[in-house]
């Protein structure tokens, strides 16, 4: 049974994590869709910190976003549960750091 990160996620939210970590299925991708706003960024942060305290310390998660910004979301929601040690942020050379939180 999982502990979630997030208690404010909703049943149908809750379910998606589980069967991901399960990890059932592997021979295709996880798809999440939906309108904005609906929970797809709280899901996939939730099954990300899931799967980074779960499995085994070679266990490797590659996360990303079309954006800069989409990126920064994850990692300043993903931080609050996760040590600096645990995450490495790599951006575009062009861009500053003093926009990264």
């Amino acid at each position: 049974r999982l502990v979630f990160f997030n208690h404010s996620m909703n049943e149908e939210q809750q379910d998606a994590v589980r069967r991901i970590v399960a990890g059932r299925v592997t021979h295709v991708p996880y798809v999440l869709f939906g309108p904005p706003g609906t929970g797809k960024t709280t899901t996939l942060v939730e099954t990300i910190l899931q799967l980074a305290k779960t499995s085994p310390p070679s266990f490797r998660i590659l996360v990303m976003a079309p954006t800069n910004t989409a990126s920064d979301i994850f990692v300043v929601r993903m931080k609050e549960a996760l040590n600096k040690s645990e995450m490495h942020r790599v951006m575009a050379y062009q861009r500053s750091d003093a926009g990264v939180s």
